[in-house]
């Protein structure tokens, strides 16, 4: 900023000031200030206690500017005439209109060429995303907008990283937290279940990165900690619980009551509770239902078939443990085997397998007594 010196030949008292006319303007150049008033005519402009004669075709460009509030550059000659005004540098207000080559703010109409930025926090736009209604700086060369600094914008999240769940899939929008965003060409979906677009649902919890220009270039699905349902099918490597496929995390475990099972032993068409880890892998399994045992580790009842390693009691076919203990209640069993018919006490180890087998009564005895 140039320091004024200035003397005067013809000082002119004014309300507020002086009116600067005359010759011998040794201050001349490019002066600056806070602009104070203006008169109705727009050609008395009060700068910084010092009040000027403008022609009316330059002050007509400082229409609309607020007083107190613009910084304003008045160019005065060696004479000491404004030869020339430029706007204020920075101009701030809401956008009531917005084209590829002008934006209006606070009622005022700027130009805009090819070379004009437009940043919204850490996004870098263009002028046709700036949306009507949002508030904006702008620095001005002239009437020329240089940048735009958008303060708000109802299109664009604060950062460049969103959470929340979709609630809606266009063709290449996706809408989370109630922002629809573009999704960028190459977007890359990362998830264990869900690995690409086509795979998304309005519901699933995901994280989405956005690039410089605000589209969406990752994905990421945020996998909920449990899942309840009916298991439709299972595998060596895989569980599906409520109509979606869970890979086994390498660890899972299995619990039935007090069985600790292994994955092959879920059967189909059982309740079940499956946790995730952190890479939606199925950590744990929980059965609330499972046809293949009871819900007790002891059962008792008459024994409907038997096999070399398994019985079948109350319509559940045993597995023999290895060892398992073998008692005869009745020393006079006719021939100290188990046979279908005879009746039958078990006790069942955590895997579920049979671990004692108590004969209470002979059946093969009962048959020829009767």
């Amino acid at each position: 900023m140039r320091t004024k010196s200035l003397r005067w030949i013809m000082p002119v008292a004014l309300s507020g000031g002086l009116l600067l006319t005359g010759a011998n303007f040794s201050g001349h150049g490019w002066v600056s200030g806070k602009l104070q008033a203006m008169g109705k005519d727009h050609v008395r402009i009060k700068l910084d206690g010092h009040v000027y004669i403008v022609p009316k075709a330059l002050a007509k460009v400082l229409a609309n500017v607020k007083k107190g509030l613009a910084h304003v550059m008045l160019n005065i000659d060696k004479e000491g005439h404004v030869i020339a005004i430029r706007r204020p540098d920075a101009v701030s207000g809401s956008v009531s209109a917005v084209s590829s080559t002008s934006i209006t703010v606070a009622g005022t109409t700027y130009a805009i060429t090819p070379q004009t930025s437009v940043s919204y926090g850490p996004f870098t736009l263009n002028s046709s995303e700036i949306p009507v209604g949002s508030t904006i700086t702008m620095q001005l060369n002239g009437n020329t907008v240089t940048r735009i600094f958008l303060k708000t914008d109802a299109s664009l999240p604060a950062g460049r990283e969103l959470q929340g769940a979709i609630t809606a899939l266009g063709t290449n929008t996706i809408t989370v937290d109630g922002y629809t965003l573009t999704v960028a060409p190459s977007v890359a979906v990362r998830g264990t279940v869900v690995t690409s677009w086509s795979q998304l649902t309005a519901g699933t919890q995901v994280s989405l990165y956005l690039t410089a220009s605000g589209q969406v270039e990752v994905i990421r699905v945020k996998h909920p900690e449990h899942v309840a349902g009916t298991v439709s099918a299972t595998s060596a490597s895989s569980l599906t619980v409520a109509g979606t496929t869970y890979p086994y995390a390498a660890n899972v475990r299995v619990r039935y009551h007090s069985y600790v099972l292994t994955a092959s032993q879920i059967p189909v068409g059982s309740t079940a509770v499956a946790h995730l880890n952190n890479n939606g892998q199925v950590s744990l399994v929980w059965l609330k239902s499972d046809a293949n045992l009871p819900a007790s580790s002891h059962l008792s009842g008459t024994i409907s078939a038997v096999s070399p390693s398994s019985i079948s009691l109350q319509g559940y076919s045993l597995s023999f443990a290895s060892p398992f203990d073998l008692q005869f209640k009745d020393a006079t069993s006719l021939n100290m085997s188990v046979v279908a018919g005879d009746q039958a006490r078990v006790s069942l180890n955590s895997h579920g397998q049979i671990q004692q087998l108590e004969i209470l009564a002979d059946g093969a005895a009962a048959s020829s007594g009767s």
